[in-house]
């Protein structure tokens, strides 16, 4: 199944020719977006995938905006982020981020919307005003903005930044909407035509009027960003620049609901869309099941560009996917990924996290909860910096009816699914359970399965140095830098990286 299934006619039409100069880049990615659904109006997003190549297989390595965001600029582990391996941390500035990397080859480089983040880039070492994805386009602004979302022009800010460059230089562009993000206006979906009786409510999430009609104000903000992909997509083309541009879609992470984003390692918190599209890319609408992460995407633009991958990154390159003419498995050895999370919010006494990682393969997904006496979605009696209880999930409608309705015997299950307690491992059979609901994890018949792939992973872990893996938790000191508030920014010990 297309990952983007809906058919659609393309509004733009790129040229065959090969890219006489180095590619530009128009790199989107979203704010909490899962793939796609056949509900949403996406003309955009579609026409990028039926003339590109789609990773079905995407994944975040981390499902959580800042340490997601790291890891897409450096192709490094979680772990290898440091202080920007949690929300509201830092990004190291001694790490070696690809759009730099462009510029110092010669790209202008520029973004509009959310960058890096959320976080302090000058804890980091970063000088003031100083941004890992170039200069800032910000000022242009919708006029009304609309209700709940960004009033950022993101188009017209595109478009000022193709005034400003120098035409001589090939360029890269990120455009970092920061819708869907939380919050959305409340029925904006069905004042705007669409219908509740068309929304396809995931197994692990309840279905009732108030999902739906969560759903459809998400569905609107994905549309809201598509509009403004299609604005900069028409622009290229009429500048003569849409045949040498390389066009990305992906997003940072899934979307912002209940057992979603930030509160476990299951497919609807790390599954993202990842197409390609553009010069040099080979095919129309080939669909790649080789597992690809956001830790790859910095050697693969890189690598597009002609750009040396520093050796730092642990990330790979994914041109000969995009080059191949087949689709389906490209390279058997990708035939697996390994996402992590430490700390989301402030969501729990003393401000810890809810260690996990976990190992998906083609038929399995191995969870590992380090913590299993802690709740991982935040302690139900202790209130978060900005999310209330159960602090790691987004306040939200569906999220409010969970806790609200708890003791209903039909919803209890998801409440338990979002909010419960969980065990120190979890295995989903992903051909009978392909949503993560009923783990096999102490089913005897499975107990192989499970330990093979325990090894698997570990291997994994000391084989990238992994500090949870040997036993330590450096990011419990974290700093938070939310607005004015510091979390042991003054005391946290700068050895507590260091393995020997």
């Amino acid at each position: 199944m297309k990952l983007l299934s809906i058919a659609c006619i393309c509004l733009f039409v790129w040229g065959c020719a090969e890219p006489t100069t180095s590619p530009n880049f128009l790199f989107y990615i979203a704010d909490d977006m899962s793939p796609f659904t056949e509900i949403q109006d996406i003309p955009a997003f579609l026409g990028v995938e039926d003339r590109g190549v789609s990773f079905v297989n995407g994944f975040t390595n981390a499902p959580s905006c800042t340490p997601a965001r790291g890891v897409i600029l450096t192709g490094q582990h979680l772990w290898d982020l440091k202080e920007g391996g949690t929300l509201f941390g830092a990004l190291p500035v001694e790490l070696p981020v690809f759009p730099l990397l462009l510029e110092e080859a010669g790209y202008t480089v520029g973004h509009t919307g959310k960058a890096w983040g959320p976080g302090s880039l000058k804890a980091g070492g970063y000088e003031e005003g100083a941004n890992p994805v170039g200069t800032p386009y910000q000022s242009i602004k919708l006029d009304p903005a609309p209700d709940g979302m960004s009033s950022t022009d993101y188009a017209a800010n595109f478009e000022a930044f193709m005034a400003d460059r120098n035409e001589a230089k090939p360029f890269f562009f990120w455009y970092g909407s920061f819708e869907p993000h939380r919050r959305f206006r409340w029925e904006q979906g069905v004042e705007a035509g669409k219908k509740l009786d068309d929304v396809d409510v995931p197994p692990s999430m309840l279905d009732n009027d108030v999902m739906r009609n969560d759903i459809l104000d998400y569905d609107i903000e994905v549309e809201h960003a598509d509009e403004h992909l299609e604005r900069m997509i028409a622009h290229l083309e009429e500048s003569g620049e849409l045949d040498n541009t390389i066009i990305i879609v992906t997003s940072d992470h899934g979307m912002a609901f209940p057992r979603a984003k930030a509160t476990g390692l299951y497919d609807d918190a790390t599954h993202i869309p990842l197409v390609f599209a553009g010069p040099g890319i080979e095919g129309r609408g080939r669909e790649i099941t080789d597992f690809a992460t956001l830790m790859d995407v910095p050697a693969t633009i890189l690598d597009l560009a002609g750009v040396p991958i520093p050796d730092a990154m642990a990330g790979r390159s994914l041109v000969p996917q995009l080059q191949a003419s087949a689709s389906g498995r490209i390279d058997a050895s990708r035939n697996f990924m390994v996402s992590a999370l430490e700390r989301h919010t402030l969501a729990r006494p003393d401000d810890l996290g809810y260690p996990m990682r976990a190992i998906r393969t083609d038929d399995y997904l191995l969870v590992h909860n380090y913590e299993p006496d802690r709740w991982p979605a935040g302690d139900p009696d202790f209130e978060s910096v900005h999310q209330g209880i159960f602090g790691d999930i987004d306040t939200s409608p569906a999220k409010a009816y969970l806790i609200e309705h708890q003791e209903d015997p039909e919803v209890a299950p998801y409440f338990e699914w979002a909010m419960g307690q969980r065990p120190e491992f979890e295995l989903f059979d992903l051909a009978s359970d392909p949503h993560q609901l009923n783990s096999l994890a102490n089913d005897p018949d499975f107990a192989s399965i499970r330990d093979s792939l325990n090894t698997q992973l570990n291997a994994y872990l000391e084989q990238y140095q992994d500090p949870r893996f040997f036993g330590r938790s450096p990011w419990d000191q974290n700093p938070y830098y939310f607005e004015t508030y510091h979390l042991r920014a003054a005391d946290a010990d700068p050895d507590r990286w260091t393995l020997n």
